[in-house]
C-alpha cells in the first residue's frame, strides 16, 4: 500500500513538473538561439569594421605614395611606400545587447560525421586515430553466422565457437 502511494506521489510530481521542464527547455533554446543570432550580428559588424579599417589603411598608403612622389621621391621610394603595410588598429564592436543578470551561456562542441569514407580513408592513411572508427559487431557477427567459412570482410575473420548443451533426463 505504501509503495502504491509513493508511486502515485511520484507520478503526480512528474505530471506537475513536466510542463515546467518543457517550458524551461523551450526558453533555454530560445535564449541560446537569440545569443547565437546576436553573436552572428556582432561578428558581421566586426567584419565590416575590419574591412573599412583596411580600406582606410590602403587609402592612407596610396595618399602617402602620392605625397612622396609630389615631394620628389625616387620611384624606388614610392614603390617601397606602396609595398609597406600600414598598421591597422584592432577593431572592437560593442555588444549588441545587455545580458540579463543570472543568465549565462556556454559553448559546447560536438562532432558530426559527414563522410564515413573520408574518415576511413584518413584512418587507413594514418592521418586519424583508429579510435575514431568502431566496427558494427552486430552486423559483422550476423555476416559470420550466415557466411561461416566463406566470410571475407577485409580486416576481419570468422571464428567458429563450439558450444555444448545438455538436457536433463
Amino acid at each position: 500500500m505504501v509503495h502504491a502511494t509513493n508511486n502515485r506521489k511520484i507520478d503526480s510530481k512528474r505530471n506537475v513538473e513536466a510542463p515546467l521542464a518543457d517550458a524551461e527547455r523551450i526558453i533555454k533554446g530560445a535564449v541560446g538561439a537569440f545569443h547565437l543570432e546576436q553573436q552572428r550580428i556582432r561578428q558581421e559588424l566586426e567584419r565590416k569594421a575590419r574591412e573599412e579599417a583596411d580600406r582606410q589603411a590602403e587609402q592612407m598608403r596610396l595618399d602617402m605614395a602620392v605625397q612622396a612622389e609630389e615631394m620628389g621621391a625616387s620611384p624606388e621610394v614610392v614603390a617601397e611606400v606602396l609595398e609597406t603595410p600600414v598598421p591597422v588598429a584592432p577593431v572592437a564592436v560593442a555588444p549588441t545587447f545587455n545580458r540579463a543578470a543570472g543568465v549565462s551561456t556556454r559553448e559546447t562542441w560536438r562532432a558530426e560525421l559527414i563522410d564515413i569514407r573520408a574518415l576511413c580513408r584518413a584512418v587507413a592513411d594514418g592521418k586519424a586515430s583508429t579510435e575514431l572508427v568502431q566496427p558494427n559487431m552486430v552486423t559483422l557477427n550476423s555476416l559470420a553466422r550466415g557466411l561461416k567459412s566463406t566470410f571475407a570482410v577485409p580486416g576481419c575473420r570468422a571464428i567458429p565457437e563450439t558450444t555444448v548443451s545438455a538436457r536433463a533426463r
